[in-house]
Order: structure tokens, then sequence, then C-alpha cells
């Protein structure tokens, strides 16, 4: 995987903000399915995901993979899903 340089950008598909792709961060959910998000979206997913794992990503070394099935389920329900 070659670096971005910095006239490349992209659009997040959360919130539709345009920056640098050096900034770009890839979320998978378990439908193989990929987001390209901003950071601060990364996290909005990442805390209301139940579960967050590491792997590799399409364009960047790394990506999160995201349970969506758990993200879904209410604050409460995930609690007691055991």
């Amino acid at each position: 995987m070659t670096a971005p340089n910095d006239s490349e950008t992209f659009v997040c598909d959360a919130c539709g903000r345009e920056l640098p792709m050096r900034k770009m961060k890839e979320v998978v959910n378990d439908a193989g399915e990929t987001e390209r998000l901003c950071p601060e979206d990364l996290d909005k997913r990442m805390n209301a995901a139940n579960e967050v794992k590491g792997g590799p990503g399409e364009q960047k070394e790394a990506a999160a993979y995201v349970d969506e099935a758990a993200e879904e389920a209410p604050y409460g329900e995930r609690d007691n899903a055991d």
C-alpha cells in the first residue's frame, strides 16, 4: 500500500465531510461492507458497538471490524444480552 498524498480526499460516509485521505478510517461491518469514516465518526461507531476487532483494511493497513447486531440493540438490552 502506498501512502496517500495530501491532494487526495475522501467523503465521510456518515457525516459527508470532505477530508484528506490520510484521515480516512475504514470500518467493516459483519456483512462485510466497508465504510470510509472520519476519526470522529469512527469513535462514535466504536463506542456504540458491543464488540470491535482490528484487521486488515482494503485501502488502509488496518480497519475496525464492528459487530453491528450488538450496535443496533438499545443500550439497556445490550447489557443483558448474555
